[in-house]
Order: C-alpha cells, then structure tokens, then sequence
C-alpha cells in the first residue's frame, strides 16, 4: 500500500524516470490502477500471481536477468483468450460481491471452486475514494 512517505514517492519518481510509460501501478504516467482493490482487479487475482507462478516454477540464477526476461515473455505469450474470459467473468463477480456488500469487507474464494482462498489474505475491503 502507498502511504505518500518521501522514500515512496522517490520510487515512484525513479520508475517514471527509468521506465517512462512502461509501468503500472500507483503514480504512474502510464496507466492509473484502483485504489486499494488487491485481489478484486484481475491483474492483482489472475495476472500478476499466473506470471510469477510460471516464471519462477525453476529456480533463476542470480546473474540470469535475460532468462528472467525470456520466462517473462515466455509466460505471457501461454495466456489464451479462454483464460481472459474467465478472468473478466470473474471480475464482474468479485464487483457484484463488494457491491452486495456495500464495499465492505468480503470473503475472497477460488473463482472455480467456489473454496476459500487458501494464503494469507483471506479477505480484502474495498475503500471508495
């Protein structure tokens, strides 16, 4: 979470810097992410967590930046529109729970299973600004 303190603002000046129009999240010039949303957005539930899942299913040696690179890539170019579909599907779902719910703190479970999530955030709160 981004709490506006000096040493986040740095980095957030130093991504607009070094990778101008090439990231996303909180501060960025290039595209603007909700506010306070973790796991209801579907780079937060689907994306980010899928990515990471298949870059590091090895371990990546600590010089090996260009096979990072390639896993990356790699993981991105395995995503088939089936599974957007179900992502989307999926965000309209978590929205209508928060909604049913007044925004208030809801429970997160498997998309596909309907179980709930097994990690450590069971639940998250939706905040309006």
């Amino acid at each position: 979470m981004h709490d506006d303190s000096p040493l986040h603002n740095a980095s957030i000046e130093l991504l607009n810097e070094e990778f101008p129009d090439r990231w996303i999240g909180h501060g960025s010039n290039y595209a603007t992410w909700p506010k306070l949303s973790p796991d209801i957005h579907p780079l937060c539930f689907f994306l980010w967590g899928y990515i990471k899942s298949k870059v590091y299913e090895k371990p990546i040696a600590p010089d090996g930046i260009n096979e990072l690179c390639l896993r990356i890539h790699h993981a991105f170019t395995e995503i088939i529109p089936e599974m957007l579909e179900a992502a989307s599907k999926a965000y309209k779902e978590r929205l209508k729970t928060v909604v049913e719910n007044d925004g208030n703190l809801v429970d997160v479970h498997d998309d596909y299973e309907n179980k709930p999530v097994q990690n450590n955030i069971e639940a998250v709160r939706w905040m309006s600004d």
